[in-house]
């Protein structure tokens, strides 16, 4: 009987120690998937950073094309102007000689 009891005994320790490792290597292996998982995580703020930067820049560089357009825009419209003006003032002198 007492052997029966110390092989039960030992037969119990190699089981918990099996179980050990086993909980050890889950253990670490969960340690591994976190460090993963927040690498992961630091990986998708930068790539929703750096979206949200290039966002902004394409916003100011619309901005900036539409001010040019607008200056281009009143540029030609008082070169215009001004060409009307002249063209004008020379129909005025043509009138005034031919008269």
């Amino acid at each position: 009987m007492q052997k029966d009891q110390q092989k039960h005994r030992e037969n119990t320790d190699k089981l918990q120690a099996r179980y050990k490792e086993k909980i050890e290597k889950y253990k670490a292996k969960i340690v591994d998937l976190k460090g993963r998982i927040a690498d992961k995580e630091k990986d998708i703020r930068e790539v929703t950073r750096t979206a949200d930067e290039d966002r902004i820049i394409q916003e100011k560089n619309i901005e900036i094309l539409q001010l040019k357009l607008q200056e281009q825009k009143e540029h030609f419209e008082n070169r215009l102007l001004h060409q009307e003006e002249e063209n004008h003032s020379r129909m005025v002198c043509y009138s005034i000689l031919f008269l």
